[in-house]
């Protein structure tokens, strides 16, 4: 999946996707249907250096619930997903991803989105300086909690959805069996339980 070829106004979306949840869906549909960008790239990170390898459910699993989620949903001729980290040096940051995918596509003219609980701690991530120069925008999508005007360097995504269940809340529901039904698409759903995942991360 990593061989794909980019152009146009590419948006990338960082993230474990663990589990990958309607607003994920959400957000990656408003990029490209609010006019934000051309397409959109869900970038499955391995190991993010802000979390423990023991949350993570298998990168290839985590892959293949965006994968199905995305067909589900009707989205699979503007989105799309990435492993390009998956061969890359651990932790991943997103400063060598990017320039990483701008080598690979130099046609494409790529854009990040972040959540607004992210942009107080962007000066801390790697590089993030020279990233910012490696990108023609950086969009922000709504979280709650999270609001006030934003830096010069980002712009709002205005409209975008806000969803207020995180995929930490969404592993403890399904642990405990409660409802997932209007979270979660249905062939994601299916496949952890198929797959008996997340249990043995709580």
């Amino acid at each position: 999946m990593c061989s794909r070829l980019y152009t146009g106004r590419t948006a990338l979306y960082f993230g474990s996707f663990n589990p990958p949840h309607n607003g994920h869906l959400a957000i990656g549909r408003h990029a490209v249907e609010g006019g934000y960008a051309d397409s959109v790239v869900y970038v499955v990170s391995p190991q993010s250096p802000f979390k423990s390898r023991e949350e993570l459910a298998p990168e290839a699993d985590r892959l293949a619930m965006l994968s199905v989620a995305l067909e589900e949903c009707g989205m699979t001729g503007f989105a799309s997903v990435s492993d390009i980290e998956f061969a890359m040096p651990r932790p991943s940051y997103t400063f060598d991803t990017v320039r990483r995918l701008k080598e690979y596509n130099p046609d494409a003219e790529f854009v990040l989105m972040m959540g607004a609980d992210n942009v107080a701690g962007f000066g801390r991530w790697y590089r993030a300086g020279e990233l910012r120069s490696l990108l023609s925008d950086i969009l922000v999508y709504p979280r709650r909690g999270y609001g006030g005007p934003l830096p010069s360097w980002c712009r709002p995504m205005n409209g975008a959805p806000l969803f207020d269940v995180s995929s930490t809340e969404l592993r403890a529901r399904l642990l405990s069996h409660d409802g997932v039904a209007r979270l979660l698409p249905r062939s994601v759903e299916n496949y952890i339980m198929e797959k008996g995942l997340y249990a043995a991360h709580l």
